[in-house]
């Protein structure tokens, strides 16, 4: 799970350019040991961003039309703002194992890392203005079955839910604001969490 991990890291936008599989190999080496492994594990990668469901989830042109972003319900809910309204240049900006910390309540502090938080900002003044965030979790539990996806997603949705409050408190932003979405690696299904 650590060395998938690792792979989807060092993606950017899987729309313009796969990551490099020598670079790969470098960093799943040094997670795991075996030559073998190591191949096994970037095959599993490169088969997993085939997968429509991931291809979409971390590719460019799914959040680069405003018009698009919000008939996308994966994304909908990062752009907050009526479907006749003014789109302004918008820009958006990832940032890979984000960690934070954060008080939620005086005496609750929220603490962790998003593997994928990418942030929607308004450009049009000098000064950039955050819209909304898209947190994308990666899981590389083994899924057999619709059953065993829903119990998964069932599982992690708090953690998912923790990331949105921590994402609403550092970006002073609504939870409407912020989508959260699971990608299952194994069997390339994203979920979105409520």
């Amino acid at each position: 799970g650590t060395a998938i991990h690792a792979c989807f890291e060092q993606v950017k936008w899987l729309d313009q350019q796969l990551p490099d599989r020598v670079q790969l190999t470098n960093i799943v080496r040094e997670i795991v040991q075996e030559q073998m492994n190591a191949e096994e594990i970037l095959d599993v990668f490169y088969r997993s961003c085939e997968q429509p469901d991931v291809l979409a989830a971390l590719s460019f042109a799914a959040y680069q039309q405003p018009r698009e972003t919000l008939n996308n319900p994966h994304l909908r809910s990062a752009v907050h703002c009526p479907n006749d309204a003014k789109v302004s240049p918008l820009q958006w900006e990832i940032h890979g194992e984000r960690r934070f910390s954060v008080l939620s309540k005086p005496d609750t502090l929220l603490q962790g890392s998003m593997d994928r938080l990418t942030l929607l900002y308004d450009v049009s003044d000098k000064q950039r203005r955050i819209l909304g965030a898209d947190i994308l979790d990666f899981k590389s539990d083994r899924v057999t079955s619709n059953a065993t996806l829903t119990s998964r997603v069932q599982f992690y949705s708090p953690q998912l839910q923790e990331y949105q409050k921590a994402a609403a408190i550092m970006f002073r932003l609504d939870k409407e604001q912020i989508s959260a979405r699971l990608m299952f690696t194994s069997v390339g299904k994203v979920v979105r969490v409520k």
